[in-house]
């Protein structure tokens, strides 16, 4: 058992927030979970704590897990730029997250600013 991230991606269009398929497919990365909100975190600092859903969000039936929800717009996380290594009691691990910020750029690039939506489950 451990923590997933459920998350939803979205571009504003003229009539509000339109689902769009997220174009990066791990539900399980506790760097990725650490560096986004502070989720299973061991010393990686945070593009920002958990805030909240958006005020516009319209859950319906979306899982987005049972805690920790937050969202960051794609221009936040390109902002800031993964974190390339994280000092434990272990020593120097190194993080991956190039992925997921190339898979970031590249729905920008397609559909402009957008969100991801998201939250946790254990």
């Amino acid at each position: 058992m451990g923590t997933d991230i459920h998350w939803v991606w979205q571009k504003k269009t003229p009539t509000g927030w339109e689902t769009i398929e997220p174009a990066y497919e791990d539900d399980r990365n506790y760097r990725l979970f650490a560096w986004l909100a502070d989720v299973r975190n061991i010393g990686i600092v945070p593009i920002s704590k958990p805030k909240g859903l958006p005020v516009d969000f319209e859950i319906g039936d979306t899982d987005l897990g049972d805690h920790s929800f937050s969202w960051l717009s794609s221009r936040e996380i390109l902002a800031v730029g993964p974190p390339k290594y994280v000092i434990t009691s272990w020593g120097r691990e190194e993080i991956y997250l190039e992925e997921f910020v190339a898979s970031v750029k590249g729905t920008e690039d397609r559909v402009g600013e957008f969100r991801i939506v998201f939250g946790f489950d254990s």
